[in-house]
């Protein structure tokens, strides 16, 4: 217990960046004793191991952190009388602790056989691998009288991070999620599974290789021809990409000694990600029909119980659209620059049978009428709806105040620090409560309304105003995203056209206040990331390009508005032909 404890306190140092974060190969991945274990990219000879193992936590008593309460809230009447009995309106609540916990003679056991390699005698595992963030969706599926199933995705929300800590998961159910939940686990063999999508951070290796995309026959595809998709769910984008690189599509061109092609072949994958798609905001509703339909989530659970389909380049749970840049002709892309990359795991913990034992336990499965609110209080817990690492990039803290006006005239009001040290579990989730002051109505109790003042590391504040709600939870979404600008394009046109360097003027703004970037390309450090932070509401830059030609030439272009997470450095203007352009003075 006592060396358990002090793995956590070391992890919880490191996700705070106390420590030093972990640098780890994402293609130099191993299967042993049961685990994956991933090199790290600093110190030769040692390992972390993947937390791939979610359950639902369990109390000292061994039984499961489970509840499930089935709620009615009186029904209102119009007076008149006339419909008789009526739907009362209700819904249902679940709460769970999950935790990722790989067993300590589990890591001895893998170590062991590490260690019983060749060429590995002195290796060791270090830890397990941090994630940086995560998300879960409660997937429900019940038989239909035909036969078939149906699954129903129940909620979505973040998921814990630190292993071996218990996170709380709470879910508000509409009445017909309760009793699409309350029929599953009816079932003699009740399916219900939390899906976890969990992103870590680490490096490719750098392969003397090129990545030729042929636009044209990629435009002419079936899947992007039709035109029928608006959005894409991340399962789907991988089939399309695997498609691409398998019919010629999308070419990787080795030089010098072979690569392991399945390590060459993930670096491809990612690469032809970035290119073709853009993440389509969490906020954003899909048009009609566009839902990720039953068969999509069983793929999904597929995936997630498979070793060897779990590891992706890109979030499957997640939704992508295709960019709107078209290109014609051949583009070659370098793959030799190292650079910080993404991998997403997608785990799933079937928690069905252990909830079902407990079916007709009252003290894990309640129906109750919720008419008598005098001796209630209400908790409100407050999360970030957003990334760690962003938050403490661009943050000092956020000031979140809670104000509730009650039917006897009074007024609570609560307010809270919440620092980079909350969203790694430091120092337990924050909760407001209030209590019941003469709110005789039971819908009108629930209503609260709540203000965050964002503490810029800038030097000012954004205040969201006074807003209005009745849920149990806030969800902080920040008003700032943080977005990884590629410059790139094909380094043999810019070298043609005797480009020395390229000068890329970013302008752009966060939340009122105008922020500016410079920043210098040559062809062969391409390509070349640059973090903004912009505003959620306006995500676009304004990019001002300048190509430094031989002889003490310039091109200039701009400034132009991009929405798109990759400007593409090589489309000269036609004035960039031999012996015209600007005489280039230095002034960039």
């Amino acid at each position: 217990m006592r060396e358990r404890a002090l793995a956590a306190l070391a992890i919880l140092a490191m996700t705070a960046g106390i420590l030093p974060a972990q640098e780890v190969l994402l293609d130099g991945s191993i299967r042993v004793g049961g685990l994956t274990l991933f090199a790290s990219r600093t110190d030769p000879g040692v390992w972390y191991y993947l937390p791939d193992r979610p359950h639902l936590a369990v109390d000292s008593a061994g039984r499961p952190e489970f509840s499930f309460v089935k709620y009615v809230l009186p029904g209102r009447t119009n007076g008149g009388g006339s419909q008789g009995i009526t739907r009362a309106s209700g819904g249902g609540v679940v709460h769970l602790l999950a935790s990722y916990e790989v067993p300590p003679e589990a890591v001895e056991n893998a170590e062991a056989e590490l260690r019983a390699l060749e060429g590995h005698e002195e290796d060791r595992i270090a830890g397990p691998i941090l994630y940086r963030d995560g998300t879960f969706e409660l997937v429900s599926a019940v038989t239909s009288p035909d036969g078939a199933m149906t699954r129903r995705v129940l909620g979505t929300g973040k998921a814990p991070l630190i292993e071996g800590e218990r996170a709380a998961i709470s879910l508000d159910l509409t009445p017909e999620g309760a009793s699409f939940l309350w029929q599953t686990l009816d079932m003699e063999h009740p399916d219900l599974t939390l899906v976890f999508s969990m992103r870590m951070a680490g490096y490719r290796t750098p392969y003397e290789a090129e990545l030729v995309v042929d636009w044209d026959r990629l435009y002419h595809h079936q899947a992007i021809k039709a035109g029928v998709k608006i959005y894409w769910v991340g399962i789907d984008v991988d089939a399309l990409v695997e498609s691409l690189l398998t019919d010629g599509t999308i070419q990787v061109t080795v030089k010098g000694e072979s690569a392991p092609m399945e390590s060459l072949l993930q670096s491809a994958y990612d690469r032809v990600t970035r290119i073709l798609f853009e993440e389509v905001p969490p906020g954003e509703e899909s048009p009609p029909g566009e839902a990720s339909s039953g068969e999509t989530l069983g793929r999904l659970i597929d995936a997630a119980r498979s070793v060897s389909d779990r590891c992706k380049n890109i979030d499957l749970t997640a939704r992508y659209r295709l960019r709107h840049v078209r290109r014609s002709g051949k583009t070659r892309l370098t793959l030799r620059q190292q650079s910080e990359a993404s991998l997403f795991v997608l785990l799933s913990a079937d928690i069905g049978p252990v909830a079902a034992r407990y079916r007709g336990d009252p003290a894990f499965f309640k129906a109750v009428n919720l008419e008598d609110p005098t001796f209630r209080q209400r908790e409100v817990s407050v999360t970030y709806d957003g990334d760690a690492e962003a938050f403490a990039e661009a943050l000092n803290h956020v000031v979140v105040q809670l104000r509730k006006r009650h039917g006897d005239g009074s007024v609570t009001l609560r307010e809270a620090l919440l620092r980079p040290g909350r969203l790694t579990g430091e120092h337990g989730p924050l909760v407001f409560t209030y209590p019941n002051a003469g709110d005789d109505d039971p819908v009108a109790w629930l209503d609260y309304e709540w203000r965050a003042i964002w503490s810029f590391r800038q030097g000012f504040d954004h205040d969201t105003g006074w807003q209005e709600s009745n849920a149990f939870a806030i969800a902080l979404s920040p008003p700032f995203l943080v977005r990884r600008l590629a410059l790139d394009g094909d380094r043999s046109v810019l070298e043609g056209a005797h480009v020395r360097a390229v000068t890329a003027e970013i302008v752009w703004d966060l939340l009122g206040h105008t922020e500016r970037r410079l920043v210098t390309v040559r062809p062969s450090q391409i390509p070349r990331t640059v973090p903004v932070l912009l505003s959620r509401e306006d995500p676009t830059v304004r990019v001002t390009l300048r190509w430094h030609l031989a002889g003490g030439r310039r091109i200039e272009t701009g400034p132009r508005k991009e929405r798109s997470d990759i400007v593409f450095i090589d489309e000269i203007p036609e004035t960039a032909a031999p012996g015209t352009g600007v005489p280039d003075h230095g002034g960039t």
